[in-house]
């Protein structure tokens, strides 16, 4: 199942993110702005968590590879909505940085 996560971000308005999330194919009923944390408690192996770009994981690149691999090590993986790259594969790190 697809998950969408919204973070709040000045630059870059909830409004904009569900938008690209939902065009994305996520259900509205499954899009949460709750921190990181509980979106990746509630994640199930199979599930891909789309968010309308990585930073929304985390302020430091550190944290957002800290939570693409506890995404990874559920069998899960992030889905970039904008450019529709996966964390599993070879753009992960540019779309980082």
């Amino acid at each position: 199942m697809d998950r969408g996560h919204i973070w709040p971000s000045r630059a870059f308005p909830a409004s904009k993110q569900e938008a690209a999330i939902l065009a994305a194919g996520v259900r509205k009923r499954v899009l949460y702005t709750e921190d990181v944390d509980g979106v990746v408690g509630d994640l199930r192996a199979g599930d891909r968590l789309v968010v309308a770009g990585f930073r929304g994981l985390g302020r430091k690149r550190s944290t957002i590879e800290d939570n693409i691999q506890r995404v990874h090590a559920k069998g899960c993986a992030v889905m970039d909505a904008i450019t529709g790259w996966l964390s599993t594969g070879m753009h992960c790190a540019a779309m980082i940085d």
